[in-house]
């Protein structure tokens, strides 16, 4: 199992999650706000803090609990659906997700999601 976290630019989420919907076997997301500070912001592309530079940017994350054999098609969709070509299009993570356990029904693996 994978989890994926997707920060997405908020004006592009309509589209990622329209698209992530017509899946055959989408388990669901998690919608978060972010705010947050992409690499490469100060001269010489390092970060440069000073008290009238304060310019976080918002974000929406998406958490997205996945099998193994799904994460690539999930993440090159939302990769496709959030992409501008303009700084601020996001960044997609994924990770090993050990365990997942639904609440109601106490399934485990995969079968939770």
């Amino acid at each position: 199992m994978k989890l994926i976290h997707a920060m997405v630019a908020p004006h592009r989420v309509p589209q990622v999650i329209h698209a992530l919907r017509h899946l055959p076997h989408f388990p669901g997301y998690t919608l978060l706000d972010g705010v947050g500070e992409s690499r490469g912001q100060g001269l010489g592309g390092t970060h440069v803090p000073s008290e009238a530079d304060i310019d976080a940017r918002r974000c929406q994350v998406m958490l997205i609990a996945c099998p193994d054999d799904e994460v690539d098609q999930i993440a090159d969709l939302i990769r496709q659906e959030a992409h501008t070509g303009l700084p601020g299009d996001g960044l997609i993570l994924i990770g090993d997700l050990l365990d997942a356990r639904r609440i109601r029904t106490d399934e485990r693996g995969d079968t939770a999601l």
